[in-house]
Formats: C-alpha cells, structure tokens, sequence
C-alpha cells in the first residue's frame, strides 16, 4: 500500500475516533442531563491527583476553586460517611491492584451536611508493567434507587415473616412447577431446609414420587385454567406420618394478567377429617336409637328456640310435624300444668342445671291429652353457656289409667271392709313379718301403733286351737299340697277371749 492510502486509512481512523468521541460526549451530555450521572472524575494514580467536574465537587461538598488545582485521594475521601470509608478504601485498593472495571456504593456529604448515597463506576488502567496509572469514572445518585430497594427489602421481609407465621404450608411456584418460597410448614412436609428446595420441582424434592406427580398435575391444571380451586391432599412426611391436607391453590399473574405461577396454602385438616368422622358415627347411632324407640325424642336448639321432633310425635300424638318452636310446646302442655313445667324446666337451664324431668298432660292432635313422663339433658358449652337441650317424652296414659283403675279397686274393697265385719292381714313368710291394717288390730282391741309378728299371733290363740291353725298355715305354705288356709280359733291373748275364722291363699314366685 502506497504512502497516499495510509494516510487515507490514518485520516479515516481519526475522523472514527472524533465521530466515537463526538458521540460519547453527547451520551455522556444526555446522561448527565438526564440526572443519571451526576459527575466525573479523572485520578491520576502516580501523582495522586483527581481532576473532577463541577457536579462532582457539588455532589462531595468540595470547594469548586480546588476541583481546577487537583484532589488527593485523602480529601476526597473525607467526605464519604464514616461508616464507609474502610469499604470504599477496600474497593480502591481491590481495585488498583486488579485493574480493570470498578464499582462501590457509599454516602458522601453534600454541601447541605446531608449525605447522600452514590454509585461509582470506572475503570482502572495499568502501565505494560501492571502498574496503575490513571483511574477514570462518573458517579451516580443511587438515592431513589436505594430507597425503592429498602421498600423492596422491607417489603420482602414483611412478606418472609407474614408466610412464615402462617400456619400450615404455605409456598408459591413458577410456570414450570419451581418452589420459589416456602415456609417453615414447606420445610417441614419436605424435610429439607430452603435452600434445598427453592428453586426445585416436588419430583426433585418429595421422596414419594407418585405423590408429587399429583401434587405438580393439580398445579398444572389450575395454572392452565387460570381458576382458583380448593382440593384435599393425601399427604406422606418424611418420617411416615400420614395426613390430608385442605389445599387452596390460585395462579400467580404477572403486571400483564399472565399466569407465570401459583401460590398456595395448605392446612392440616386430618385431627378435623377425624371429628367429622366421628359425630357422623355419633349421628348414626343416634338416629337409629331413634328409630328403635317408641319414645318422642325432641331436640330443642336452645339459642334459635327451634325444636326438633323424630317420627313418635306423629305416630303417638297425632302431629305430623318434624320442627316445631318452643312455644307451640308449651301451648300443647295442659293449662293447669303449663306455668309449672315453665319453671320446673328454666330452673334447670338458667341455673347450670343438667337434667330435668316433671310428668304433665300434653294435647294430642285430636285434642285429647295423653299423661306423658318427660325427661331432658342440657348440653352447655364451655363457658356454661345452655346450647342444647335433648331429651324423651314417654306417654304413661296406660300407666295412668291403671293407676287410676287399681286406686278405684283399692277404694272399692276399703269400702266394703269397713262396711263389713272383716279384717285384712298379710304376712311376708320369707322375712317373717306379720302386716294388720288398724281395723284388724280394731278388731282384736289393739291400738293401732302396736306391731304384731307371727310370734305374737301364735302366743295369742287359744291353747287348744294352736296345733290346728299352725297346721293349717304349713299346709298352705307347701308348695306340694298348695292347700287353702282356712281355719277358725280363738285368742285369748289380748284380754278377752275371741273366736276368729281366717281365709288365705299363699302368693308363691314363679320359682
């Protein structure tokens, strides 16, 4: 090549490397303009010598008359935060003897007093015998950046100890099923600490592989549909225990609304799934003892005052009614007995009671009234509170009228005792006890207040009638003759001498 092309070449190369500093000039212009870079700086590292930019100076609260006359690194230096100057003396030195790229944030003092933070950002030349000689760079306000980083900070650290506080498992995930945080309870269900399983699959980091195949397919369905949803999950820790857990699931969506995730929380619902199986046992039982009685069973919400009746009330009373109020209970007990089993039964509810029972008449569907016998348990909570109360009404009009029948019968024969010259006796031969109504014991002059026993009987008859009667009442008490005592005597062992006839059947257990 011939002396004219190179300096063609030379030509072109400079004019290059003008236009090249034309255009940095004017990045380095827009920059500083656009408040990124807020100053420059030159060090001459042999001389020890910063030659630096107005802004700068400003951003240092340096003189800007010593800016033009050359700084020592010593001065600069004094103006950063005491708390940073050993870093930043650290980085220089790193730095120096590296070569090379050079970054360091620190505070500086403006000339307001208020320190403010920067970033430093140059790059260190060495000579062909690696030693530093010149140190260029720019500084930039990191201020806004900072603070959105502390807000950042803050925010993530917020974040870190609300999840960890929460109970269960609780962790998020990218779009390809990575844990991107968990929890102590994610720590716990994987046996691994965060750092062993942030950023892995659950086929990474879930020993029973089938299960995280689940888990992971559930995920991809609800990320892919872009609808939350609640599952439960069989679930296997490491140390082989075995539990369900009620998962709440929802796709994590980016700024745009895109899914690029999923969040969940998880909650240990095996003791509850326990329970529930339990009181739908309890209610089994319950409701087939029910349908085994005969009896109303009522069961009356104490704080809605609804009542609930089983199939007796229609079957034995004539209401064909599953719920009732309370009231219309009471409006079906009889008014004469109505005021009474108010009190008898809120004496027992309002007083801390437990149990409850009273008899009174309750009105039939065809307005009739049955005699029932009505027994109740309050169930409380666990300040004392009455929640429920559960109990059984049993219809005693038989009963009743038995009794009714038998008082009649009872009336009847004293009636005719007395209107008569007859006496009842009774005696227990098993217990040797000998029972006279007063009227008896009338009829042979003692006082009513006297006991007489089968010994006193015997020491009363006539000497020659003894042998007789006693004969008489073995032969009724032998279960082989069953022989009807029927024999007259006469006593003389109360003052006066009586002649007596006496009828009796022995009564004899079925044995």
């Amino acid at each position: 090549m011939d002396s004219t092309g190179t300096e063609a070449k030379t030509i072109d190369d400079l004019q290059a490397i003008v236009a090249r500093s034309r255009l940095d000039a004017d990045r380095l212009k827009l920059a500083l303009a656009a408040g990124a870079i807020v100053g420059t700086w030159f060090w001459d590292v042999p001389a020890d010598r910063f030659t630096v930019d107005e802004p700068f100076a400003e951003a240092f609260g340096l003189d800007p008359a010593l800016r033009r006359d050359g700084l020592g690194l010593e001065k600069i230096v004094e103006t950063v935060h005491p708390e940073d100057r050993a870093s930043l003396i650290a980085a220089i030195e790193e730095a120096l003897a590296r070569g090379g790229r050079y970054a360091h944030q620190y505070r500086v003092c403006r000339t307001d007093g208020q320190y403010h933070w920067i970033e430093a950002n140059g790059h260190v030349v060495h000579d062909e015998g690696g030693k530093p000689i010149s140190f260029p760079g720019v500084i930039i306000d990191i201020g806004e950046r900072r603070r959105i980083e502390a807000e950042r900070d803050s925010a993530r650290a917020l974040l870190t100890n609300f999840v960890d506080a929460m109970p269960g498992v609780v962790y998020a995930k990218d779009r390809e099923g990575r844990l991107m945080i968990g929890n102590h309870g994610t720590s716990e269900l994987i046996g691994k600490a965060p750092e062993d399983f942030i950023g892995r699959t659950d086929l990474e980091v879930l020993e029973d592989k089938q299960q995280a195949a689940m888990v992971m397919a559930t995920d991809q369905r609800i990320m892919a549909s872009g609808r939350s949803e609640q599952v439960e999950e069989d679930v296997n820790f490491p140390d082989g225990r075995r539990a369900i857990w009620l998962s709440t699931k929802s796709p994590l969506r980016d700024a745009d609304g895109a899914v690029v995730g999923l969040v969940g929380t998880s909650l240990d619902i095996t003791e509850r799934k326990a329970i529930e199986a339990s009181h739908r046992e309890i209610e089994e039982r319950y409701r087939l003892a029910i349908g085994a009685t005969s009896d109303v069973i009522w069961d009356w919400r104490l704080a809605d005052g609804h009542v609930v009746w089983n199939e007796a009330l229609a079957t034995r009373f004539g209401h064909a009614l599953e719920q009732t109020s309370a009231q219309w209970w009471l409006d079906h007990i009889h008014p004469e007995d109505r005021a009474r089993i108010e009190a008898t039964i809120h004496a027992v509810i309002d007083h801390s009671g437990t149990g409850w029972t009273d008899e009174y008449r309750f009105q039939r569907a065809d307005g009739s009234y049955a005699f029932v016998l009505d027994r109740g348990a309050v169930l409380r909570s666990d300040d004392g509170a009455p929640v429920r109360m559960i109990g059984a009404m049993l219809d005693q009009t038989e009963r009743k009228a038995a009794e009714a029948a038998l008082a009649e019968s009872e009336e009847r024969l004293r009636l005719a005792t007395e209107a008569s010259d007859v006496g009842l006796w009774d005696v227990d031969i098993i217990k040797d006890v000998l029972i006279w109504p007063a009227r008896t014991k009338g009829m042979f002059g003692i006082s009513p207040d006297v006991p007489v026993s089968m010994r006193d009987f015997y020491a009363g008859l006539h000497p020659d009638d003894l042998q007789a009667t006693s004969a008489a009442f073995a032969a009724a008490a032998d279960p082989d003759q069953r022989a009807l005592y029927d024999v007259e005597y006469r006593t003389v062992a109360w003052s006066a001498l009586r002649s007596t006839s006496r009828r009796a059947r022995l009564m004899r257990p079925n044995s």
